[in-house]
């Protein structure tokens, strides 16, 4: 599923909720069919200026996906607070991001993470940076990937 923003130059209003922003786009009548037959399992966010998003994986519509990866590309500043990460294995990819900040709680011991970081279009582009604040991390991070950042 791939959800971006009408133009670059949208934005959030102050933090949203992840589930808010996904769950009505898996209840569109073009998903009921797909439904059916398999279960969305990689989510894209992408081509807005500012995400500030709290992920509730935990209120994702699970009759209609699996979650085993999410995306986030072509963003100037994305703000990711994490919460309630219920998947046993996730991948998260941040690619083209300018300012990365991720916060909040990863938890359960069995959960298996990956995160890439890449920045693919560095020609013309600000410094891209990452930080890492105040997150509680007691998931397994089997990998920490970071691509010309």
């Amino acid at each position: 599923l791939h959800c971006v923003c009408s133009s670059t130059s949208d934005q959030t209003f102050g933090e949203e909720l992840f589930s808010e922003i996904v769950n009505p786009k898996l209840s569109s009548s073009s998903l009921n069919a797909q439904r059916m037959s398999e279960k969305i399992t990689h989510i894209i966010l992408g081509n807005c200026n500012t995400v500030r998003i709290i992920l509730d994986l935990d209120r994702v519509d699970r009759d209609a996906t699996e979650l085993t990866d999410i995306s986030f590309e072509d963003i100037e500043n994305l703000s990711v607070q994490f919460r309630n990460i219920v998947q046993p294995r996730m991948k998260f990819v941040f690619t083209n991001i300018v300012s990365n900040q991720l916060s909040g709680i990863i938890s359960g011991r069995s959960t298996i993470l990956d995160m890439f970081f890449r920045q693919f279009n560095t020609a013309g582009r600000d410094q891209t940076s990452v930080i890492i604040r105040n997150i509680d991390i007691q998931a397994n991070i089997r990998l920490l990937n970071f691509q010309d950042i």
